[in-house]
């Protein structure tokens, strides 16, 4: 009953800080309402922990520190991007654990991308940091989906689904690692 109670007020959060973030004029309000969404009741073990290994927690807290950032806040950019998989390369060019977008960020090099663990978590704190920087006088739910996003108006259409509603959903899967990390480690 928690979790899904928790995860519908996740849903709703999601959609209002859409329209906050919205660079231009606001989308339309979306309607939204409370329902108890069917699934397990009791707190389940996150996915978060698979493939989290010592090594990569031991790096994450060290560029989390060099970086100025949370250990959650890494830890779960790296689950959500590719669960901790250091050789991962997706179809539209993104590679690593960060998965960085090689047009994106051309200074990074996919091949060290996905061999290297340090090069790869560094490159993905930097990036991170980066849209933190530039956007420090906002919440850190805004920053964090801008790693997802990039800087396009959360107005833009790509493939035929606003920005702002990537980011939203980037927020949910975010929202719920963060949960599940403070719960879940040591």
């Amino acid at each position: 009953m928690f979790n899904s109670i928790l995860i519908a007020i996740i849903a709703l959060n999601c959609a209002l800080t859409y329209t906050l973030l919205a660079e231009e004029a606001p989308e339309p309000k979306i309607e939204t309402e409370l329902v108890e969404l069917e699934g397990p009741t009791e707190p389940q073990k996150p996915i978060l922990m698979k493939g989290y290994t010592s090594q990569i927690r031991q790096i994450v807290s060290r560029l989390s520190t060099k970086y100025g950032l949370e250990e959650a806040q890494l830890a779960c950019i790296l689950q959500i991007e590719s669960q901790f998989k250091l050789s991962a390369v997706s179809a539209t060019g993104d590679y690593g654990m960060g998965q960085v977008n090689k047009l994106a960020w051309p200074t990074y090099k996919p091949e060290l991308l996905t061999t290297d663990l340090e090069y790869s978590i560094d490159a993905t704190a930097s990036i991170l940091a980066h849209y933190k920087e530039r956007r420090a006088e906002e919440e850190p739910r805004t920053w964090i989906s801008r790693y997802n996003v990039g800087p396009s108006s959360f107005t833009t259409v790509r493939n035929g689904v606003s920005v702002g509603a990537l980011a939203a959903a980037y927020l949910v899967k975010y929202e719920r690692c963060y949960v599940n990390y403070y719960s879940n480690v040591d």
